[in-house]
Formats: C-alpha cells, structure tokens, sequence
C-alpha cells in the first residue's frame, strides 16, 4: 500500500466496519506487495481509528519486508502470526456455533 492507495483503502475498510456489531476486524495482508512510509502511517491510523471505536484488530500475513515499517509505525502490537488469527477465527466460529444452539 503506497499514497495513491491508502486513503481509498482506508475509506472503504472505515466505511464497512460502522456497523454496531463489528468486535473483530481482521486485515489480511499477505498479497500486499508494497508499502511505503505514507500507506505504513495510513494502515496505523486505521488500526487507531477502528480501536478508538472498541474493535480489536488482528493484522495477519505481514511481508517480512514490511516488518520493520509496521513495528516504527507502532503496529506491533496489532501484527499477529497467521496461526494464532486462524486460531481465533476457529473459536469464534465454535462460539457462534453454539449461540445458535442455544448451548451455554
């Protein structure tokens, strides 16, 4: 993600997280190819944005070239290896799962 992106990209991930029952917003960024300062800067005012509003946000699938930008644009606490997001994502399946049921 580079300038030319980011505000298009942010517009459109802000855009569908206003619901009221957005908890969990997962960016996936494995087929990301470029960042540079300006979309590194945008992605943490995302994260910022999105956890002022009480998400949690899970960054997945980070280039390791991508690494060191993130973690100096303070995203390290955002960036979590891609087993531990499938992980989550398994158990909030499981969860609603037996909310359906009526399972406690």
């Amino acid at each position: 993600m580079f300038f030319g992106a980011a505000d298009r990209i942010l517009g459109e991930v802000t855009a569908a997280s206003v619901r009221d029952d957005v908890l969990v917003v997962v960016l996936r960024l494995s087929h990301l190819r470029v960042m540079d300062a300006t979309g590194g800067r945008a992605l943490a005012d995302l994260v910022a944005e999105l956890e002022r509003r009480g998400m949690t946000v899970l960054v997945k699938g980070v280039q390791p070239e991508h690494g060191k930008l993130l973690r100096a644009v303070g995203l390290r606490h955002a960036v979590r290896p891609d087993e531990a997001v499938e992980l989550a994502r398994a158990r909030v399946r499981e969860a609603l799962l037996r909310g359906t049921r009526g399972e406690a």
